[in-house]
């Protein structure tokens, strides 16, 4: 027997108070009968978010995520779990990239794993920044940068990206 699949979009509007209440019926019975536990649930409220559920399950739709860092460059920041310096353990940020940023070369003491949750994040591998050499990731991209490989990203338009790492973290911006 196949295994079902689920796929989320983004982008839908939430149901009326009728219909979601029988979506969620059926998405109750999909998981008691398939094993697969929803992520999120859409109600007429909206998207849920940051919410924890009976068995420690952490989500977040990045329409919810609530900045903690906003900086000059425009860029906004907000760590979604865990603590950038402690020694060992992972942590999970929330990064939005405006329209039309161009980042300086940088490099991580550690691994990233990245997601484009949102937008399209063009990245660039090396000291200097050449929008030539930049590949460009569309929404539902997943990016491994090793620990210490220069790197530089861009937008062209707003872009949220969800990453992962290990601390204690240290980013270094490459002098050129």
């Amino acid at each position: 027997m196949a295994s079902p699949v689920v796929s989320f979009k983004d982008d839908i509007e939430p149901p009326t108070k009728g219909r979601c209440e029988c979506r969620l019926r059926e998405i109750i019975e999909f998981s008691r009968t398939s094993g697969v536990v929803p992520l999120r649930f859409i109600s007429p409220q909206g998207v849920s978010e940051g919410v924890v559920s009976n068995n420690n399950l952490l989500s977040w739709y990045w329409p919810g995520i609530r900045w903690q860092q906003l900086n000059p460059d425009g860029t906004k920041y907000a760590l979604l779990q865990g603590s950038r310096e402690a020694a060992g353990k992972q942590f999970t940020y929330a990064l939005l990239f405006p329209s039309g940023f161009v980042g300086l070369a940088h490099r991580h003491s550690g691994d990233l794993r990245v997601a484009v949750v949102r937008g399209e994040l063009f990245l660039g591998m090396g000291t200097k920044v050449s929008r030539r050499k930049m590949k460009r990731f569309p929404k539902g991209s997943y990016l491994l940068i090793p620990a210490g490989a220069p790197h530089y990203e861009a937008t062209k338009k707003t872009t949220v990206v969800i990453s992962t790492a290990i601390g204690p973290w240290v980013t270094t911006q490459e002098h050129t």
